[in-house]
């Protein structure tokens, strides 16, 4: 249960992640192929005043967008929520398949199993929202099985 929820988040959160640097990516060259298209059609003098004003108005308005919207931040912090549920994801494995086993007694499990939920706990928390879509593209992700251990198959 505590791998699987983990494998989810952090699917969900990298997906959103990647939205995030596309939106950020978009936003940016957009304006700042707006403004030098702006310039150059002023210092051409190929198009009129009102154009390259309009041209030049749309990039202040995208890069105002992009910074109102803070898309490298948020893909940043979803990026780290997504390696924080990796991690949790990875030690609830290793403590499925090395740590039970070998345990010496069952109450040693048992804490070291609340210690891992906690840490999940935390990073629920923290995490931003995902997105819809950024939740189907990484239920895709984990059906289509790029998120397993080949030594799981």
């Amino acid at each position: 249960m505590l791998q699987e929820s983990s494998t989810y988040g952090s699917q969900a959160q990298f997906e959103q992640a990647k939205l995030w640097r596309l939106t950020n990516l978009v936003l940016g060259t957009s304006a700042a192929t707006l403004a030098a298209i702006a310039g150059a059609a002023q210092l051409a003098s190929v198009a009129g005043a009102t154009t390259t004003a309009y041209l030049a108005l749309g990039a202040a308005a995208l890069g105002a967008i992009a910074t109102t919207l803070g898309a490298s931040k948020r893909a940043e912090e979803a990026r780290i929520a997504g390696n924080g549920y990796l991690g949790v994801r990875n030690s609830a494995r290793r403590l499925r398949e090395i740590g039970v086993p070998d345990a010496q007694t069952l109450a040693e499990a048992r804490e070291e199993f609340d210690t891992l939920c906690e840490r999940e706990d935390e990073i629920n928390k923290l995490a931003p929202l995902p997105s819809r879509f950024a939740f189907w593209r990484a239920r895709r992700n984990i059906d289509k099985g790029r998120t397993s251990f080949e030594v799981d198959q």
